[in-house]
């Protein structure tokens, strides 16, 4: 197979640039939406830039300079200068993480690197947006801080001292504050004032944007709790803006939830369905009953009113009745568990061939593995199942996987509804969505259940989330995983790929653009050497 590098076409607008990763030209007709990401990661920025194509949407980004990375924040004031550049006369929509605006993106969003007041100077730039385009609504992504502080290459004397502080503070028994005495003793008094400064400074963040959404600046607002436990010091920040909230009868407007990286997707979900007037009925199917009421890894609510809320967040709504659902939404969670994979499959199955449109999402509920199971996901695709879903993924956390495959299916509903049974249109609106669910299965599945694993044996990196070391040993990783990759490739097209869809996957490219196994940029092209051809 030829290989080929990745592709980054840009495209000059104003004073910035548009990110794509190129898999079609962008039509003329294509509805354009500015959109300011929480950062360069894949899931923050490739993921939606990927999945609008499949509703015909191009999003409009920030040149990639400006976006920074693990070690660099972004350029918060060059953004800003960006953004009041543009022209907003047939911008669709504009979506914007407040977190990068505000410090730099999610990382830094973590230290007390910015000061209170110029971080709220900054998002300012919300009032001005809404004067230069009155009539664009805004979708506004804002993080809830986690209670971890990011591996840096010096905290780790003192980091889980400090998470575990956050955690159990906020208790009053007597054990309790005994034990908080003796992680004090191991935390450096400025590392605990910065850190508690900088839980207040975002707090006080989170609270301009909800009045922002209560005076219009702000159309709809999703306030995201990064990774979290059920108890810390989070649940009381949580508790204040959630009053604030219910004060300000902005419960329409304003959502509090669990998980960051996935919201992207989220509002732009919600943004398809406030256009199109598109608000599908959704029930959630469960492998386990008992499971939907437990707390997943990394999150603070049971996994049923992660999915709720989800629902809630992208204009959709709940149901119970079978009859009454537009998209049904598969939520495995017994990968523990004998015999479950084939059961709920049959079920898939089943579903599959009654016409039903399915989501799938693949939960993990230990938090080891954080990509697809094995036997679940062979047996979607040794039934033939995963060309025919709506939305899929399975990876990191319950949060990121419920917000990543329920989007898909949104765009994928509106995709289908604009094309308006237009056989071009169509065709290229089912050339975007296989693309993106070969990128999970490719992504979610095979890297990061087979391959990542595999990669940090190798180099020794199990159990750390810290950058890699030298160069060279960023590039080998790549090159073992972009092997591996393409090694599964046959297998995949034979799969997913029936006699009615002739595409190959071609031009595999794979890099870690975090210098870190725990993100990858994977890439590829769909092509079709019959006459029916997008290219």
């Amino acid at each position: 197979m030829k290989i080929t590098v990745l592709i980054f076409l840009t495209v000059l607008i104003g004073l910035g640039s548009q990110f794509v990763l190129a898999q079609d030209a962008q039509s003329d007709s294509d509805q354009k939406v500015i959109f300011i990401p929480l950062d360069d990661r894949p899931p923050c920025l490739q993921f939606p830039v990927r999945m609008a194509e499949i509703a015909s949407i191009t999003l409009i980004t920030p040149p990639m300079e400006l976006l920074g990375n693990l070690q660099s924040p972004g350029k918060s004031d060059k953004i800003i200068s960006w953004l009041l550049a543009q022209d907003y006369t047939d911008v669709k929509a504009v979506i914007i993480a407040a977190d990068m605006l505000a410090y730099g993106g999610l990382v830094a969003s973590r230290v007390q690197m910015v000061d209170q007041a110029v971080a709220l100077e900054r998002l300012k730039v919300l009032e001005a947006i809404r004067r230069l385009a009155p009539t664009v609504p805004v979708y506004v992504q804002s993080v809830i801080m986690r209670l971890a502080p990011t591996v840096d290459g010096k905290n780790e004397r003192y980091r889980e001292a400090l998470a575990k502080w956050a955690e159990i503070s906020v208790k009053k028994d007597q054990v309790s504050q005994e034990e908080v005495s003796e992680l004090e003793k191991i935390i450096p008094f400025k590392a605990l004032n910065d850190y508690q400064d900088t839980r207040k400074r975002n707090f006080i963040v989170n609270e301009l944007m909800i009045s922002y959404a209560e005076s219009g600046v702000i159309d709809y607002l999703i306030l995201s709790q990064d990774d979290a436990k059920p108890e810390g010091v989070h649940v009381r920040e949580k508790q204040g803006l959630l009053e604030d909230i219910k004060q300000a009868q902005l419960e329409d407007k304003v959502i509090v939830q669990a998980g960051t990286d996935e919201v992207a997707m989220l509002l732009l979900a919600r943004m398809i369905n406030e256009s199109t007037g598109t608000f599908p009925k959704i029930k959630p199917v469960y492998s386990s009953q008992s499971m939907s009421e437990e707390i997943m890894p990394f999150e603070d609510r049971p996994l049923n009113i992660t999915v709720s809320s989800h629902i809630k967040a992208v204009g959709g709504v709940p149901v119970s009745n079978e009859e009454e659902a537009d998209l049904f939404y598969y939520v495995f969670t017994s990968r523990e568990i004998d015999g479950a994979s084939e059961a709920f499959v049959k079920e898939i199955d089943q579903a599959l061939q009654q016409g039903k449109r399915l989501i799938i999402a693949d939960i993990d509920p230990v938090g080891d593995v954080q990509g697809g199971a094995e036997s679940f996901t062979s047996m979607l695709e040794e039934m033939d199942c995963m060309d025919k879903v709506y939305g899929y993924a399975s990876w990191n956390t319950t949060g990121n996987t419920i917000g990543t495959a329920l989007p898909q299916a949104i765009l994928y509903l509106n995709g289908l509804k604009l094309a308006n049974s237009n056989g071009q249109e169509i065709l290229k609106v089912k050339k975007s969505q296989y693309w993106f669910t070969l990128h999970r299965i490719i992504n979610d599945y095979y890297y990061n259940n087979l391959i990542r694993s595999d990669l940090n044996r190798y180099f020794n990196q199990e159990g750390k989330s810290s950058t890699l070391g030298s160069k060279d040993v960023v590039r080998k990783m790549e090159e073992m995983a972009k092997e591996s990759i393409e090694g599964e490739l046959a297998h995949l097209e034979k799969v997913f790929f029936g006699k009615d869809l002739p595409y190959t996957i071609q031009q595999i490219d794979f890099s870690l653009p975090w210098k870190r196994t725990f993100e990858a940029l994977i890439d590829f092209k769909l092509v079709n050497p019959t006459s029916v051809n997008l290219e």
